[in-house]
């Protein structure tokens, strides 16, 4: 993010300093699934794999561990997206100057979502827009530590919420309704002025979840039929 923050700054032509956050974070918007997924979801897929959890049985309740796990997890997934994205809006506002071009007219963001904020304390609207963000990661999250508990493909686990973000993405605007988007949710200003209203930042997530909420409950009543149990664990 500060990498493509002051090159956005260096070669755009931009009239407020939000705006170098705003344009600098396609490529996060892109990449933060994996931030979600890779550096917490592969913990617990080994730990599952290697036959640990068979040993904290003895020691402590499994499903409280699981829980605990995920909990620790989500928060810590949370902490990260929210740091990166507000951390990056900090140095955009603080640390560089745009570069302005009277030849081309100025940003019409009233007419954004939450427009009114952006122009007149862009500190609180990058802090609230971060905060979404750092849910939107812990829902990715959650959909990585599903497939963990589940699948025996560390490619699967790793990949999935990735693959997933850009899935939903391309099926959103085949349907024709990109605002719906969970790239939107996490980025309301890659739409025209006023094509993204507050509810469709809950389309993606809402569908994401419900996702996530049906492979669970299929996977576990699955394995409740098998003789190895819940989980594959036990």
């Amino acid at each position: 993010m500060v990498i493509a923050i002051f090159n956005v700054a260096n070669t755009y032509s931009l009239y407020y300093r939000i705006e170098i956050w705003i344009t600098a974070v396609p490529f996060f918007s892109m990449i933060y699934p994996l931030l979600s997924s890779v550096p917490f979801c592969w913990r617990f897929f080994y730990e599952r794999k290697d036959g640990y959890l068979k040993y904290t049985v003895n020691r402590y309740p499994l499903k409280r561990y699981v829980i605990e796990n995920f909990v620790a997890s989500g928060l810590l997934v949370f902490l990260c997206i929210f740091i990166i994205s507000f951390s990056s809006a900090i140095i955009s506002l603080f640390l560089v100057s745009p570069q302005t071009d009277i030849s081309k007219n100025v940003p019409a963001f009233e007419k954004e979502l939450l427009g009114f904020i952006l122009l007149n304390n862009p500190i609180l609207y990058s802090f609230i827009l971060s905060l979404w963000r750092g849910v939107l990661g812990a829902i990715y999250f959650t959909f990585g530590f599903v497939l963990s508990l589940f699948y025996n493909n560390i490619f699967i686990v790793m990949t999935a919420p990735f693959v997933y973000s850009i899935l939903e993405n391309f099926t959103m605007s085949i349907l024709g309704c990109p605002q719906n988007s969970i790239i939107t949710s996490f980025m309301p200003t890659r739409l025209a002025y006023g094509y993204t209203a507050l509810y469709n930042l809950l389309v993606g997530p809402a569908v994401l979840i419900g996702i996530t909420g049906l492979l669970f409950l299929y996977e576990y009543i699955k394995r409740r039929k098998e003789p190895g149990r819940c989980l594959n664990i036990i």
